[in-house]
């Protein structure tokens, strides 16, 4: 399975120190485009999680991605890559946090999971969404990074600690408590 991985999943499993998750659940052919790359490491960062963000960058495939589509205007140049290098690589799932992108990603017949139940962010529906005119999916243009709330930070943390739970439950309490 071909994974293209945005920014946003990888910050969060940076932070928890748990990065090593995406080849352990999703397999080893996980590409992240440059712009990506650079998106995760821009921002200030502790050392530990900018150690963490290197050693999985080391282990995934960094591409640069050369005049990327243009989707949506609330999408980021980091998401337009990590969306246009899974449409050219016919990728079987993109990682992202991003709705729009996650919209796009049905279209084009990509693999979607369930973000979480409830809260500012919708489930997957299971129904494939049109692409309006002007390439977005048919709602308003905002970015989507629901991360940037503290509200839904939190509620995101929670929701990716009981998923982590689940798959790793020797560390099911230390996921929950952190």
């Amino acid at each position: 399975m071909t994974v293209v991985a945005d920014a946003s999943p990888l910050i969060f499993l940076g932070k928890i120190q748990r990065l090593a998750l995406i080849h352990r659940i999703l397999g080893d052919d996980v590409v992240v485009p440059q712009q990506v790359r650079e998106e995760a490491l821009a921002r200030s960062v502790d050392h530990a999680e900018s150690v963490a963000l290197e050693r999985f960058l080391a282990s995934a495939r960094v591409e640069r991605v050369d005049s990327p589509y243009d989707f949506a205007a609330g999408m980021s140049r980091a998401d337009n890559a990590a969306m246009t290098l899974a449409v050219r690589r016919k990728a079987d799932l993109l990682l992202t946090d991003d709705r729009t992108a996650r919209r796009l990603a049905a279209v084009e017949g990509m693999i979607l999971r369930p973000l979480r139940e409830g809260g500012n962010f919708e489930r997957d529906d299971g129904h494939r969404h049109g692409v309006g005119a002007g390439g977005d999916a048919g709602e308003t243009a905002f970015d989507m990074h629901v991360w940037l709330d503290p509200v839904n930070a939190s509620t995101m943390a929670r929701a990716i600690a009981n998923v982590l739970g689940e798959v790793d439950p020797n560390h099911a309490v230390a996921y929950a408590t952190n």
